[in-house]
């Protein structure tokens, strides 16, 4: 008996359905799913308009973002309690904006600093600014009750969350740089892939982008770097802040190709579900420099390559993401 319209109507929406059914419950076991659904779901995190302690990395992060991902933007609620001249008092602002004017800035060498491979030279051992140290205060995240710097020598003093050579790398064009100042961000590593090496690759990075330095010297070197990071991914199973941030700086040296598969689900599955940020928890929650380094991570992962712009630096400049 031949079917009529209304019968073969029903057996080719049957067919659609499972087809699309199977589809979805293949694609939803796939990373790539996985990948685009925690990366919108961690969203949330800054939707909570509590107020956060953006040190200027953090604040990095979202900039970022926003220029990876436009309707980022739309997820932010977000309360700071620095004035946006805290930003423009620190060099590395000039991720967000590359040419920022710091020709009044004062950055000196330290005299007779011992150049070897010793990762006790990473907390900020070789400049000054002013006569004071520049010093990291990894803790500041989000307590609002520290003070708010007010001069760029008072935010060295509290609240830099970045080592000197990297500040150095940042100041190139302003203050110089030569062949011992390469020196000294060289010995900050310890070839263990961990932080120290990372930041060195940070100030090579830097250098690259302002064309400071010799670029066979500074490729040769990342090439190194590089390679002690891959092997401190493949040594290490626990995956925290510093794990995520050598997944990252492999996207950010433009060697995706490198990154695996394994990492990024260990990213994933690393995540703090109540809360959807990443990192170990500060006063009940997540770490904004973790989540924003993760979160930056699942993007540069989800990206086509030929929509990839995998500069360390901020090309479209920043957005207002405030709302008090």
């Amino acid at each position: 008996m031949a079917l009529n319209y209304k019968q073969y109507t029903i057996i080719i929406l049957l067919i659609l359905t499972v087809t699309s059914t199977t589809f979805f419950y293949y694609y939803s076991n796939t990373l790539d799913y996985k990948v685009e659904y925690t990366y919108e779901e961690s969203k949330e995190f800054y939707n909570s308009g509590y107020e956060l302690n953006m040190r200027t990395d953090n604040y990095y992060f979202i900039q970022k973002l926003i220029e990876l991902d436009p309707t980022f933007i739309q997820s932010l609620n977000l309360v700071s309690p620095y004035p946006s001249e805290y930003y423009l008092n620190d060099p590395s602002y000039k991720l967000i904006n590359r040419n920022l004017n710091l020709d009044d800035f004062t950055l000196y060498r330290k005299d007779n600093v011992s150049i070897y491979n010793d990762s006790s030279k990473y907390d900020n051992s070789y400049y000054k600014t002013d006569n004071k140290t520049i010093l990291s205060s990894p803790h500041l995240y989000r307590d609002s009750r520290y003070k708010i710097p007010e001069t760029r020598e008072d935010y060295f003093e509290i609240g830099s969350p970045w080592t000197d050579v990297v500040y150095k790398a940042f100041l190139c064009k302003e203050t110089g740089y030569d062949e011992e100042d390469f020196k000294r961000l060289l010995s900050v590593g310890e070839g263990k892939g961990n932080y120290p090496d990372t930041h060195a690759l940070l100030g090579l990075l830097i250098l690259e982008e302002f064309e400071c330095y010799f670029e066979e010297k500074i490729r040769e070197e990342k090439d190194n770097l590089i390679e002690n990071i891959v092997n401190a991914l493949e040594r290490d199973n626990q995956v925290d802040d510093e794990y995520i941030e050598r997944v990252l700086m492999l996207y950010w040296s433009n060697r995706d190709h490198l990154v695996k598969d394994k990492w990024i689900k260990k990213i994933i599955d690393s995540r703090n579900e109540d809360d959807l940020g990443w990192g170990e928890k500060i006063e009940g929650k997540s770490c904004p420099h973790s989540t924003g380094m993760a979160m930056l991570t699942l993007k540069y992962y989800l990206l086509e390559d030929s929509d990839k712009e995998n500069s360390l630096f901020v090309r479209s400049g920043g957005k207002r993401i405030f709302t008090s």
